[in-house]
């Protein structure tokens, strides 16, 4: 990238900076009226107003120092995982419609990941890290609800499962993978149907249908020892799965039937 600037929302943490690259695809969360005392964290942003401001003021710049020895002693798988979701997000067609953001167009905040990502590579000590980050990058904060930054965070649920890779007496209530003839739109993700031998595209069968039809038979990803279990994997989108053999598996969305 040579001496240009990055152009890219960073937030208060090195963790965070990979993270922030996707904040521009996440949705808001509308709340009720709260009271007068309390935060109203669900505040929509005036019309034409920034939720980004650029920090100019080094007192409220990030503890870059801290931030990478909490990764090389603590963070580092965390924030690797963090770098790798970030670009297969950025490799989807999809987030492309979030961009441009704040004058950054999609490119720019493609390779402001992979720049950062050199940068944990080859920086060989804390003050190169540093130096690096505040020559490559403009840091930026969210203005928060009340333009202090005061935000709220939550945290992501992943329920625990026991599974099998094999089916067993116990163990026989599928996990399938995305089937193949899956039609979503490559753009937004929304699914459009089922694409058959012909090319034409019809409606998928009901949950009902495809379970007792064994349609999918033959896709099978792993098996669950209870059905609800299998739905409530379903429903919220991931989980991580104890395998007899002692290994650990992430299973997350990879799409849905209409």
């Amino acid at each position: 990238m040579g001496h240009e600037r990055c152009r890219v929302p960073a937030a208060a943490s090195a963790a965070a900076l990979a993270v922030l690259l996707m904040a521009a695809g996440c949705q808001t969360q509308t709340v009720e009226e709260p009271a007068p005392d309390r935060p109203d964290y669900g505040r929509e942003l005036p019309p034409g107003e920034s939720a980004l401001r650029l920090v100019t003021d080094r007192r409220r710049m990030p503890d870059l120092t801290q931030a990478y020895r909490d990764y090389e002693h603590e963070n580092r798988p965390f924030l690797r995982n963090a770098i790798d979701e970030s670009k297969r997000w950025f490799a989807a067609a999809s987030s492309e419609q979030f961009f441009p953001f704040e004058g950054i167009t999609h490119d720019q905040a493609r390779a402001s990941l992979y720049a950062f990502e050199q940068l944990l590579e080859e920086s060989q000590t804390v003050s190169k890290f540093v130096r690096a980050i505040e020559d490559r990058f403009d840091i930026y904060e969210s203005v928060g609800y009340d333009q202090r930054g005061t935000v709220l965070y939550t945290g992501y649920y992943a329920p625990q499962f026991d599974a099998s890779r094999e089916p067993t007496g116990e163990y026989r209530y599928p996990l399938y993978e995305r089937p193949d003839d899956l039609v979503t739109d490559e753009t937004t993700g929304e699914p459009q149907g089922r694409r058959m031998d012909d090319g034409t595209v019809v409606p998928w069968p009901t949950r009902r249908e495809i379970e007792e039809s064994g349609m999918l038979e033959g896709t099978e990803l792993v098996w669950l020892d209870d059905p609800l279990s299998v739905y409530i994997i379903h429903v919220n989108g991931s989980a991580k799965l104890r395998m007899r053999d002692g290994s650990t598996m992430y299973v997350g969305y990879a799409g849905k039937t209409d």
